[in-house]
């Protein structure tokens, strides 16, 4: 899409250069200050909030984003680290750009507007552009987005929020003849023929939101939720969502009584294989979630129940049921009021596996023919979270689930080049392990800290394919005098186990893809109210590994250009 077309803003945008390769860089939010992006940074939030959400005081629309560049998604539980209070003010400019260029053959360039912080009526315009090319020709991404959000009251009693995108990600695949080895099953390797099939993901995204402005004293709250989505890639996979969630909820003194409820449509269209032919599926999934919630002083307490019902069609191998009853329990306990909080409860679901989650997990895939749902039929969590003070919050979590039919990406055991979908059986036992720790050190200096550790059993197969087994991370931000900002992000992730097929009476072959380290820096200089100057380096230890197996990253890679604001 030629967006010049649209947007005259677009002059503003240089040839520039891209992020790293690797997927938990290029989805970073690439402003390099601490805690102070710009408004229209909202974007990249995901803005789908927990069906359950019970929160007693409605959140307002958030606009401010702190500067993770590791957002992997995996915390596995509801309930953040608590955050250091800030004190400070920000200012979100009307309208902010962003290019430049470095030592790698792409392009760099962002711009943004917004109304500024209108008390009722707040809204904005994005643009985005990311690519980047590898020393071997299948390393090569790219990254475009354009949309608009916007957050509306209506009267004094309620607010319509409603955003829309389009979204481009594009990726190349390595060919599938080798020269240096013939055998297809063998890793890239300098001096293969690496002629490439382009893979590119098209999605364009919409919801709109109604709810009223709750606030301690309200004693009725309501909400309905209108979304979805259409994507496509370069091989006729196709999958179109649709999905309607509501809430309503009675306040009565410590207690309220809730009714929650969902409705999730989604269409696939698989593209054909080497081994079958195209073919459709329909997956829905409804939900009708009735609970309590008793919040008094120190406790907080739910218990409700979760009632989902699925298809013929998506309905569970050798499964007969199409109704499912899951718990939906949780508590939270104050031991000391604002710095030290216990949680706990259990849940469970059917979990809609989609083509646009695996495929944002591995923009090289290729093959959604195996993707299945699964069935969380226990999911039992337990945590500990606080602030030592208003400059030290964190958050520790144990989490243990039974589920059924979890989805893995694998190699195509025909093609190691291509990837796909691996479903494990009934009974998976899944242990997760989660803490964090964000730190105010002062006004100048703040860092934020995590560990991320994840084990899987199941009686079917031999390990959690390229899950890696723990993942760690430090992010410290420094501003000095508002002038200059400097990040820095070193993260860790584990070994991963590849799987490569069956071997007879030997069971599954897997090769092990080995730890690596990234590390990151970041600055920028802000010459005055309208110009700054900025220079980010990624992957500094010029570290080309693996994180899928015949996949190697860009080694190390820089940007430097100019941001302007009015």
């Amino acid at each position: 899409m030629k967006f010049q077309r649209y947007f005259w803003l677009v002059l503003f945008l240089a040839a520039a250069q891209a992020a790293s390769a690797q997927r938990t860089l290029e989805e970073q939010i690439n402003v390099v200050r601490a805690y102070r992006p710009i408004l229209a940074d909202a974007v990249k939030i995901k803005k789908n909030p927990e069906l359950s959400d019970t929160s007693q005081v409605r959140p307002q629309l958030e606009y401010l984003v702190t500067d993770e560049k590791l957002s992997d998604n995996s915390n596995p539980g509801p309930v953040p680290a608590k955050q250091p209070r800030a004190v400070t003010s920000h200012y979100a400019p009307y309208l902010y750009g962003k290019a430049g260029a470095g030592n790698l053959g792409g392009v760099l360039a962002e711009i943004y507007f917004n109304n500024k912080q209108d008390e009722n009526n707040q809204y904005g315009l994005f643009l985005q552009h990311h690519s980047a090319k590898g020393d071997l020709d299948y390393q090569q991404y790219g990254r475009t987005a354009l949309g608009g959000f916007g957050k509306f009251n209506v009267g004094s009693r309620a607010s319509v929020n409603v955003s829309a995108a389009y979204r481009q990600r594009g990726n190349r695949i390595a060919s599938i003849t080798p020269v240096t080895n013939p055998d297809p099953l063998d890793p890239i390797l300098e001096g293969d023929d690496t002629s490439t099939i382009k893979q590119r993901f098209n999605l364009l995204e919409g919801e709109v939101e109604i709810a009223n402005l709750r606030t301690t004293s309200s004693d009725f709250v309501y909400g309905l939720k209108l979304g979805g989505y259409t994507l496509s890639d370069e091989f006729e996979s196709k999958e179109n969502n649709f999905y309607l969630t509501g809430l309503v909820g009675k306040q009565f003194g410590t207690f309220s009584i809730n009714l929650a409820g969902n409705i999730d449509m989604t269409n696939l269209d698989f593209a054909s294989t080497a081994d079958t032919q195209a073919f459709s599926v329909k997956n829905p999934v409804y939900r009708f979630q009735p609970y309590l919630l008793f919040k008094n002083g120190s406790i907080t307490f739910k218990g409700g129940i979760n009632l989902v019902g699925i298809s013929d069609e998506n309905a569970f191998q050798g499964i007969d049921k199409k109704l499912f009853l899951f718990p939906d329990i949780s508590v939270d306990f104050q031991l000391i009021p604002e710095y030290l909080a216990l949680f706990g409860g259990v849940s469970g679901d059917v979990v809609k596996n989609t083509i646009r989650e695996f495929s944002e997990e591995n923009s090289y895939m290729r093959q959604f023919g195996k993707l299945t749902n699964s069935r969380e039929k226990y999911n039992v969590f337990a945590g500990i979270r606080g602030s030592f003070s208003s400059s030290v919050g964190f958050k520790a979590q144990f989490e243990y689930a039974n589920v059924d039919y979890q989805n893995f990406i694998i190699n195509d055991t025909l093609n190691r080049r291509e990837f796909e979908i691996y479903n494990a059986g009934e009974n998976g036992k899944r242990t997760t392990v989660n803490a964090e720790l964000n730190v105010r050190y002062s006004e100048a200096f703040r860092m934020n800290l995590g560990l991320w550790s994840y084990k899987y059993e199941d009686d079917f197969i031999l390990r959690a394919w390229n899950v890696p087994t723990l993942k760690l991370y430090i992010s410290p931000t420094y501003n000095y005098r508002d002038k200059l900002f400097l990040t820095a992000n070193l993260f860790y992730v584990g070994e991963r186990n590849a799987y490569l097929g069956t071997s007879g009476a030997a069971g599954s072959t897997y090769q092990v893809l080995d730890p690596y380290t990234d590390l990151n820096f970041g600055a920028s200089y802000k010459i005055n109210t309208n110009f700054g100057v900025f220079l980010n380096a990624n992957n500094v230890l010029n570290k080309q590994y693996e994180q899928y197996l015949n996949y190697r990253t860009i080694g190390f890679n820089m940007v430097g250009g100019l941001t302007f604001t009015l």
